[in-house]
């Protein structure tokens, strides 16, 4: 088979095919809920998990902070150094990029310990507020 667009339309094919398969068995972690009033980012987990096969694994914004204290500040300073190699600092401060190291590696133990494909954070500055509260 030589035509160029038949190649395409199977090579788009296979990766539909596998992004299904991916997903049949993919455990999505939630960080927090649905914030009041925020209807759009309302999902019907029963149906994902029936329609695509995603498990969604609730995480409760306190398990989130109890994991970010315990964080070792060398685990958090390889993740800074890690995200700092990937491109240049431009606006935040030396003390945002520490907080965010840490909270990258509490989040990162949950993908671990929970066997997750990824993990979604509530969209709500109550994370960033009791963040900023933490030394």
């Amino acid at each position: 088979m030589d035509d160029p667009a038949a190649i395409a339309g199977i090579e788009r094919t296979l990766r539909v095919i596998g992004a299904i398969k991916r997903l049949r068995h993919a455990r999505l972690g939630v960080v927090g809920g649905r914030p009041t009033g925020f209807y759009g980012s309302t999902y019907d987990e029963l149906r994902l998990r029936k329609t695509l096969g995603i498990e969604i694994i609730p995480i409760e914004v306190s398990e989130v902070l109890a994991a970010y204290d315990k964080v070792p500040e060398s685990k958090a300073n390889e993740t800074v150094e890690r995200v700092k190699s990937l491109g240049q600092q431009v606006s935040a401060d030396k003390e945002d990029i520490r907080r965010v190291g840490r909270l990258y590696t509490a989040l990162h133990q949950f993908t671990d310990s929970d066997n997750l494909s990824g993990i979604a954070v509530k969209c709500w500055p109550e994370l960033k507020d009791r963040l900023l509260t933490l030394a």
